[in-house]
């Protein structure tokens, strides 16, 4: 039995037949009483899989994400059938991709590792992971954040302008990496509005929104429209 090879198959978000999802904590954890875990090992392999739940619930929303755009993208011309999709939470997902892909990469070259040296210590697997204890959480607690409450359109910039000032310089940086992928959604609503007038704003994402207003003039109503800052839509650049 190797150990490394069930480590990193949790890491990849998979638990595999030695680890199960705790009811507790939500996290994966070692099966109890397996033989061949040693005590003192027992907490560590543990610590360093939680990653693999948080990684699993990362790409599941990402999936889902990607899901809701295609089933949108097949329903073009069509009737809808009420599905909807906020531009802001599929950049959020792809930014959360981005930063995913060091992880993964991680991932390969830490098997390659373990596949020229078998007898590396599970606490070559812990230090190798240990940068994304911080990461990998705190992404998980922000799309949680956004997705039970709901967290629309440019407020999702807001909120990751929050989470960017975090005195971590690697999770600061993961961070500026999904800020971008969500700046690239809103530049282009800003652009299509300064230069061509238009909203591209079926989601009420953006945070201005255009207003008709009436007004009357010699017997004469007259109807026009104006652009305003959206009162539900904050937005910090």
């Amino acid at each position: 039995w190797n150990m490394h090879h069930e480590v990193l198959l949790a890491l990849s978000g998979c638990p595999g037949n030695s680890f199960c999802v705790s009811k507790e904590t939500g996290f994966f954890e070692l099966v109890p009483d397996l033989p061949f875990v040693h005590p003192s090992e027992h907490s560590l392999v543990n610590r360093v899989c939680r990653l693999g739940s948080c990684y699993s619930y990362l790409k599941c929303f990402i999936a889902q994400q990607n899901r809701t755009a295609l089933s949108l993208h097949h329903h073009l011309g069509k009737q809808s059938g009420g599905l909807s999709c906020c531009m802001y939470t599929r950049a959020l997902a792809h930014g959360v991709d981005r930063v995913l892909d060091s992880y993964r990469q991680r991932l390969v070259d830490v098997e390659r590792e373990c596949v020229d040296g078998p007898h590396l210590p599970l606490s070559h697997l812990q230090h190798k992971f240990e940068e994304f204890q911080v990461i990998l959480p705190s992404l998980e607690a922000s799309v949680k954040h956004v997705l039970e409450n709901k967290v629309h359109g440019c407020q999702i910039l807001s909120f990751l302008h929050k989470q960017c000032s975090n005195g971590c310089p690697a999770l600061q940086e993961a961070y500026e990496k999904i800020i971008w992928s969500c700046h690239g959604v809103m530049y282009r609503q800003l652009s299509a509005w300064m230069v061509y007038g238009l909203l591209l704003d079926e989601q009420k994402e953006f945070f201005v929104e255009q207003v008709h207003r009436t007004t009357k003039q010699v017997c004469v109503s007259v109807m026009w429209c104006v652009f305003v800052l959206s009162t539900c839509v904050c937005v910090c650049v």
